[in-house]
């Protein structure tokens, strides 16, 4: 009892930004794990952590650690093993590594479509990853088709303001912007930095990666002004927090500020 409450403790810290805090009680419970499962469980977790501080490639040696554990126990095709492969390859996106990273969610893709259906969260989920991995390779064209195709599944199940829509939303604001349309990027990112300032508060990863994808807009648009201030701000709010200077919405800000 006393080591799943620490885990939900943990949980809610990272839920909630507190991700150095989720990490070191990972750590203690890591180093007191009662088998190799529970350990590849929560370097699972340990790594979505530091993924959301930034940084990458720490984050990508634990889950590695994770995924072959549960590949040796489990088998490869468990999904509980596929869930760790798909964490593996959103790191691996944000490493850059994005053949590898595209790879990774087409396995995982066809293994939840076959184990949970084509309309499952999971799955779409897996499709969308792989859509914003194939716009930051530079095929724009193919993750716009991809996320419409998303958006169309998720909107027909949920409300505009559930978060997994607004995911869904936010990588279309980014495509639609990227594309040079960036009045129609600008009204969707707007709803979506609302619902999540609102749901996740101002200092979350989500919210401030749809700041800092505001400031983009407004740059496209001529509204340098607008544009530089919400920048600036975004880098505040990060400091603040402690985000790691790796992370990508940190990258993506800083360099646009240094565009101007």
């Amino acid at each position: 009892k006393i080591r799943t409450t620490k885990r939900n403790i943990a949980n809610a810290f990272s839920h909630c930004g507190e991700y150095q805090k989720a990490i070191d009680i990972y750590d203690q419970l890591i180093n007191t794990a009662h088998d190799e499962l529970e350990k590849a469980s929560l370097k699972n977790n340990k790594s979505n952590s530091l993924s959301l501080l930034g940084k990458y490639e720490e984050a990508y040696k634990t889950v590695r650690e994770a995924y072959q554990t549960r590949k040796e126990i489990l088998g490869e095709k468990h999904l509980i093993t596929i869930n760790t492969l798909y964490n593996m390859a959103n790191i691996l996106a944000n490493l850059h590594k994005f053949k590898d990273a595209i790879d990774m969610y087409e396995i995982a893709y066809i293994e939840r479509k076959e184990k949970l259906g084509e309309q499952n969260d999971d799955t779409l989920r897996t499709l969308s990853s792989k859509a914003i991995t194939y716009f930051y390779a530079g095929e724009i064209n193919e993750a716009l088709r991809i996320l419409q195709e998303v958006y169309k599944i998720m909107s027909s199940k949920y409300k505009q303001d559930d978060l997994r829509v607004v995911t869904v939303l936010n990588n279309l604001a980014k495509v639609y912007n990227a594309k040079g349309e960036s009045e129609k990027a600008l009204s969707i990112a707007e709803k979506v930095y609302d619902v999540r300032l609102n749901t996740l508060g101002h200092l979350n990863a989500d919210t401030l990666t749809t700041a800092s994808l505001l400031g983009n807009i407004y740059l496209k648009l001529g509204r340098k002004e607008e544009g530089r201030q919400i920048l600036e701000d975004t880098l505040k709010k990060a400091k603040k927090v402690g985000y790691d200077s790796g992370q990508s919405f940190i990258v993506e800000t800083n360099d646009l500020l240094k565009a101007i």
